[in-house]
């Protein structure tokens, strides 16, 4: 089983993912994300099609040397970003979430 846990109350939320053996202890796979709903950073990345959800992309970017990813729900992309940059820059897009380091 999969768990979101958002904490937050405004635009940008810490997002933890983890993947759960059950409602009570959670194992291997677990990271915390900014979250910064439809945004999407322009950086170098790999991009995956057919991820039908940000937890099975989340999952990709735990399994690479990655530390952000942007997804696309509509287009079921998944975008691996490795090494985010301070030149990478952001666009406000309604198509896109951005899950890693913090823009600010």
């Amino acid at each position: 089983m999969w768990m979101v846990d958002l904490r937050g109350y405004f635009d940008i939320h810490d997002v933890i993912i983890a993947n759960c053996d059950d409602d009570y202890s959670c194992c291997g796979f677990s990271r915390l994300f900014h979250l910064v709903r439809e945004t999407q950073l322009n950086s170098t990345n790999d991009v995956i099609s057919g991820i039908v959800d940000v937890m099975n992309c989340a999952s990709r970017c735990g399994h690479h040397d990655c530390l952000a990813f942007n997804y696309n729900q509509n287009s079921q992309q998944c975008q691996l970003i490795s090494a985010p940059t301070f030149n990478d820059s952001a666009t406000m897009t309604s198509s896109w979430d951005y899950y890693g380091v913090d823009l600010c």
